[in-house]
């Protein structure tokens, strides 16, 4: 029974962070909207400018509701037997630009040979391969390096990144929990939520001021 209680008033916990969080994201862009029409109303000159930014505003709140709603639904698989080499290769391409412009060197050692699949979602996958590597990204400056391993059904992240401490460690996966100025918090959320639904594992190391490592192993679902 005490367990239990535990489990509602922490999951309360959760609704109320939840809660504040998505209020927070809503009240920014409520704010421009609401500012940019008492401009228009007021007869302020470049309407066509406050208009502009009430249309931007609008469809940022649309695509925030997108973004929550799809947290919400259940996790829907489309499994098929794929190559997280392939996915790695097409993620890392896809994102060398950023990588360039913020001055961090992405480097992949790929162990895996051409018969190591996987039974899995590969757009789900290359989502969680994003996920990682940006937050890689994020948490390094000019002249940072973010490592990627793969060996055949174990992925490991490593960045020379600022660090976590313990309390941003407990907090990694917590829906709409960010320290970033900018972002809703549910990337690495999301990342849990696949791994979780694929039946793999996901496992965290981190140290203030000499980075993290994020390690994701598929065992049990290898093809």
């Amino acid at each position: 029974r005490d367990q239990r209680e535990l489990a509602r008033v922490k999951r309360l916990a959760e609704i109320g962070q939840m809660s504040a969080a998505i209020a927070h994201e809503i009240r920014n862009p409520l704010t421009g909207i609401s500012s940019a029409a008492q401009f228009i109303r007021d007869g302020e000159e470049n309407s066509t400018e406050f208009l502009q930014i009430i249309e931007d505003e609008a469809r940022r709140l649309n695509d925030l509701c997108d973004e929550f709603l799809a947290f919400a639904r259940p996790m829907n698989l489309n499994r098929d037997q794929i190559s997280l080499s392939n996915s790695l290769a097409t993620v890392s391409k896809l994102l060398s630009t950023q990588f360039e412009e913020a001055g961090v060197d992405l480097k992949i050692e790929d162990s895996t040979e051409d018969g190591d699949l996987i039974s899995a979602d590969k757009s789900r996958i290359e989502q969680v391969l994003q996920n990682l590597l940006l937050n890689g990204l994020q948490a390094c400056q000019n002249g940072g390096v973010v490592c990627v391993r793969l060996q055949k059904n174990v992925l490991t992240v490593e960045d020379s990144g600022v660090g976590m401490t313990q309390e941003s460690m407990d907090n990694l996966f917590t829906p709409f929990h960010t320290t970033k100025p900018s972002g809703t918090g549910l990337g690495m959320s999301t990342v849990s939520k696949i791994v979780d639904a694929h039946g793999a594992s996901i496992d965290v190391q981190s140290e203030v001021g000499k980075g993290t490592s994020i390690r994701v192993t598929f065992d049990g679902i290898e093809a």
